[in-house]
């Protein structure tokens, strides 16, 4: 028997059901837009979520996005330190050209901002 556990991503409580009363949960997810013509045109097109997202409700889909947004700004200055660090730079200091990290430098740097965005916004009961 295969059994599936729901947590809020928001405060980490367990939404898989409820008791004796009717309830909800709000679900993120992607789905695809239907193609409008006959043709579809093959591009790169990166995914807004990596994953599917559950929460109790507002105020926790707040907090989730609390903290996703202090990781992206921990993520946008260690980047920008690195263009500084890395980069090819023309005599008056401009920026001209720069490399980007290798895969394993950015999936080490993973883990710690993501654990740096939850003590910043820890998992709270909101409900």
């Amino acid at each position: 028997m295969k059994t599936i556990e729901i947590k809020c991503d928001g405060c980490g409580a367990d939404i898989t059901s409820t008791g004796n009363c009717f309830d909800y949960r709000l679900a993120l997810v992607v789905e695809t837009r239907a193609v409008q013509g006959p043709s579809v045109t093959a591009m790169a097109v990166s995914l807004p979520l990596d994953h599917d997202h559950h929460l109790c409700g507002i105020n926790c889909l707040d907090q989730w996005r609390d903290r996703k947004r202090h990781e992206a700004k921990l993520w946008s200055d260690w980047n920008q330190q690195w263009k500084e660090e890395h980069a090819t730079k023309d005599p008056s200091g401009r920026i001209l050209a720069w490399q980007s990290p290798p895969r394993e430098i950015l999936d080490a740097r993973r883990p710690e901002f993501e654990a740096a965005a939850l003590a910043a916004f820890p998992m709270k009961v909101t409900k």
